[in-house]
């Protein structure tokens, strides 16, 4: 199969391999930035050094995605000066910035080792499928706390119907709250506990998950390839911990939304 763009692209790997083999390795990032803006510019290929991406509700502006470069609007590059390989979040990061500014391929480049090392991705958007299970409140669940579990559900939907699939976690949090928000919702986003051991408290701990309308915890996660017993057990503990009776657990995965509500009631 052939690659997409790929005479465009040994042109621009050409640059990569280039600024280090100039400027050499263990510098900061930066430098390779600066390094590329002027190799770009040398071989004649159009380049918007930290474009500025942004994600709007309702005409707002909810928050901005800055990659290092968007190349002549067919290639998104990000760069990195890594003495280790690449971890699952630079990945995330580029399917992010990739998704944001609509186009379909990216490179990954590390400049922080002795020979430069990139990585090709291509992001194709896929079709939203949801899943969701609500076995844990039916017929349990009643008056403003089921209001308020139903207000969760249509936000969670109006995420993945308006955004898809492909973004990191920390994108849909703040989708996610930004649509209860507007819609008048009570939102705490770092919710403390206080666990007890043998009746004695011991202290108070931050919890992972945002608390809709004082009693709806959710736990907010992306990119799994499903919701696991571990990240339900989570789920149930904040709810235990907050001395709540329900929450919910999501995942805005690679090919589905998956919503399943917890109980500890």
């Amino acid at each position: 199969m052939a690659l997409i763009d790929e005479e465009f692209t040994y042109k621009l790997r050409g640059c990569f391999f280039d600024v280090q083999k100039q400027i050499g390795f263990g510098l900061p990032e930066e430098a390779y930035q600066k390094g590329l803006i002027k190799a770009f510019a040398a071989c004649g290929i159009p380049a918007r050094p930290h474009p500025h991406l942004a994600l709007a509700y309702r005409n707002r502006k909810v928050l901005e995605l800055i990659p290092d470069f968007v190349v002549a609007e067919r290639v998104v590059v990000e760069l990195k000066a890594l003495r280790e390989d690449f971890a699952r979040e630079h990945f995330i990061q580029l399917f992010s910035y990739l998704k944001a500014s609509r186009i379909r391929l990216g490179f990954l480049v590390n400049s922080g080792r002795e020979r430069i090392f990139d990585e090709r991705r291509v992001f194709d958007e896929k079709p939203v499928a949801i899943k969701e299970d609500w076995d844990a409140v039916k017929g349990r669940i009643e008056g403003t706390e089921k209001d308020s579990m139903a207000a969760v559900r249509q936000a969670l939907l109006t995420v993945a119907n308006q955004y898809g699939l492909g973004y990191g976690e920390g994108i849909y949090r703040k989708l996610f709250t930004t649509v209860l928000e507007d819609v008048g919702h009570c939102l705490n986003l770092e919710p403390w506990v206080e666990p007890h051991y043998n009746g004695q408290p011991l202290g108070e701990f931050p919890i992972d998950c945002i608390v809709v309308d004082g009693q709806i915890p959710c736990v907010v996660m992306a990119l799994k390839d499903g919701l696991s017993q571990f990240d339900l057990a989570r789920a149930e503990s904040y709810v235990s911990n907050l001395g709540l009776r329900f929450g919910v657990a999501v995942n805005f995965g690679k090919n589905e939304l998956e919503m399943k509500a917890v109980s500890t009631a």
